[in-house]
C-alpha cells in the first residue's frame, strides 16, 4: 500500500503554497527518473514550460544576471568575518561574522554585528533569530536519535531567554 504524501514548502519560504504539492510530486518524480537531484536537473526540467516548475524560475536573461548579482553581493557579505583586539576570550582575540541581518527577506539590510551585540536589544534580537534558526535545525533533523542531547540543549537555552 502506498501513502500518499503532502508536501508543502519550508516555513520562511517565499515560494507559493499554492504550488508546493505540484512542485513537491514532480521532484520525487525527476529524482525517481534520475536517480538523484541536482539543481541542473531540475533547471532542465523547468525549462519545458508545462513543467510544474518552470514558473519558480526567472527565465528574462537580464533579471535573472541581476539576481544573480543580488546573491553574489549577499554571500560575499556574509562571508566577512573580522577580529578586533578587545573582542577576546580565554584564547586571545575572537573572529566573528563582521555583519548579520534579520529576517528571511533577501532585501533585509545587514548591520556590523559589533554595533549590535553593543545593545541590548540589538542583542536579544540577535539571539532570537539565533533560537529559531536552531529550531529549524531540530526540525530538520529530528529522525536523528544521536542529537537528541544536542535537541535538549536547544530547548534549555529557549526556556533560559523565554523567561
Amino acid at each position: 500500500m502506498t501513502t500518499r504524501a503532502k508536501y508543502t514548502f519550508v516555513k520562511g519560504s517565499r515560494l507559493s503554497r499554492a504550488k508546493a504539492d505540484a512542485a513537491g510530486r514532480r521532484l520525487g518524480k525527476i529524482a525517481g527518473k534520475t536517480g538523484r537531484l541536482t539543481p541542473q536537473v531540475v533547471v532542465d526540467d523547468a525549462r519545458d514550460r508545462t513543467s510544474p516548475l518552470h514558473g519558480f524560475f526567472e527565465w528574462n536573461d537580464g533579471r535573472a544576471a541581476e539576481q544573480y548579482r543580488l546573491d553574489q553581493a549577499r554571500h560575499l557579505i556574509r562571508s566577512v568575518k573580522v577580529t578586533y583586539a578587545d573582542v577576546a576570550d580565554s584564547t586571545g582575540p575572537r573572529e566573528i561574522k563582521a555583519y548579520v541581518s534579520f529576517g528571511d527577506d533577501d532585501e533585509a539590510p545587514y548591520m556590523a554585528t559589533r554595533k549590535v551585540l553593543a545593545t541590548k536589544a540589538g542583542r536579544a534580537a540577535l539571539l532570537a533569530q539565533a533560537l529559531t534558526e536552531l529550531e529549524n535545525l531540530k526540525q530538520r533533523y529530528a529522525e536523528l536519535e544521536e542529537l537528541a542531547a544536542i535537541f535538549a540543549a536547544i530547548e534549555r537555552a529557549k526556556n533560559r531567554h523565554a523567561a
